[in-house]
């Protein structure tokens, strides 16, 4: 018998980009064809789905709008304002009542230029269990600025409590 639960993932553009197991063998997170989840109700997954230990469907949703801000030395900029995110939802019964995983930002960037973009991929964290998911944060400055780029930081999301919450030091730095 199949049951399922109901998922709020935003009011927000969302496509499916795939399955992966979490239980599995490390890889990306968030690569795959993209599948229009409103409107595609006939889809379904290639691959192998009935020998995943802890199947999960990969989201990502987007929201982006033109606005007007402020950059960092109070001028007015308008631009694109862009937020998407990778949401994980599992598929595991014992996750039924609650099946976000996660929410993770790709892309946080406001009209001035400034914000991060993430990456992210799937890999063998301490614990037995569930892989960890690991990104690199690239933090992008005001386009006003006459600063050098910062190096990509590490950021690593351990699941706990049957969700990934983020586990690491960042270390914000200032211009260089």
């Amino acid at each position: 018998m199949c049951k399922g639960a109901r998922v709020w993932l935003g009011p927000h553009d969302t496509r499916l980009l795939g399955l992966v197991d979490l239980g599995g063998a490390p890889g990306p997170l968030g690569d795959g064809p993209a599948i229009d989840a409103r409107t595609s109700w006939t889809t379904t997954l290639a691959g192998p789905t009935r020998k995943l230990r802890f199947p999960v469907l990969v989201f990502e949703t987007r929201d982006e709008q033109v606005t007007t801000g402020s950059s960092r030395f109070r001028k007015e900029v308008t631009g694109t304002e862009r937020h998407h995110d990778l949401v994980l939802v599992s598929l595991r019964q014992a996750d039924e009542r609650s099946p976000k995983l996660a929410t993770l930002p790709t892309v946080d960037l406001y009209p001035s230029g400034g914000g991060t973009t993430t990456s992210y991929t799937l890999a063998k964290g301490a614990r037995r269990g569930a892989l960890d998911i690991v990104g690199s944060e690239q933090r992008h400055l005001d386009r006003d600025l006459a600063c050098i780029r910062p190096d990509p930081v590490p950021v690593r999301y351990v699941l706990e409590q049957r969700r990934y919450v983020r586990k690491d030091e960042l270390l914000r730095k200032g211009c260089h």
